[in-house]
């Protein structure tokens, strides 16, 4: 049920940022006024309420509450995937406009640092993509278990694929450091702060 919990509010959170992302792009000057410190508060609070009831239909029914996970990721990985489509199509118009020499203009009209943005973008994007590597097997196997019941094979899978899901927990803090600067600096002044605070 801890593992519900948690995984289910990766699994959302990962989701939210996808939408955010999307946000930002399409709303451009709006985003602030739609995008609002109260809502993204608001919208944390609902997801941990969520994913904690959520997790206790295990009690209820098992098969339910699998098949409930399965249904949960795969809503979560399509509203994701269809999120970085969209932007993935918008940035290459908006490129095709710059070819075009229509980049003072665009600049002017999207009101966000297109660079920026596109770093922002591309490091979400790795996460999420594996994400869905780490979710996509745990997904399969959890529907043919509640589907087709526990065999001493799909019980084999299962247990791998779980495997890579807290696999996924661990690969995320590498992906972060690796792909986003302020993580990587924050970790580096983390080190030294830890160090300096040693030899003192």
């Amino acid at each position: 049920m801890v593992s519900t919990v948690l995984c289910g509010e990766s699994i959302f959170t990962l989701t939210t940022i996808s939408v955010d992302r999307l946000l930002a792009l399409m709303l451009k000057l709006r985003y602030r006024h739609v995008v609002t410190l109260r809502r993204v508060r608001s919208s944390v609070v609902v997801s941990w309420i969520i994913s904690f009831a959520f997790s206790l239909t295990y009690l209820w029914d098992k098969r339910r509450f699998f098949l409930g996970c399965c249904a949960w990721i795969l809503v979560c990985l399509i509203i994701s995937t269809c999120c970085y489509s969209k932007i993935y199509f918008t940035l290459r118009r908006h490129q095709a406009q710059i070819e075009d020499h229509l980049q003072a203009e665009n600049s002017g009209a999207t009101g966000i640092n297109m660079a920026r943005y596109k770093k922002t973008v591309s490091s979400a994007l790795w996460v999420y993509l594996a994400l869905l590597v780490c979710l996509l097997p745990f997904t399969v196997a959890t529907a043919v278990t509640a589907v087709c019941g526990l065999s001493p094979t799909t019980a084999a899978v299962l247990n791998f694929a779980g495997f890579l899901v807290f696999f996924n927990s661990s690969l995320n803090p590498v992906l972060y450091y690796w792909k986003i600067s302020e993580v990587r600096q924050a970790v580096k002044e983390t080190i030294r702060n830890i160090f300096g605070a040693c030899n003192a």
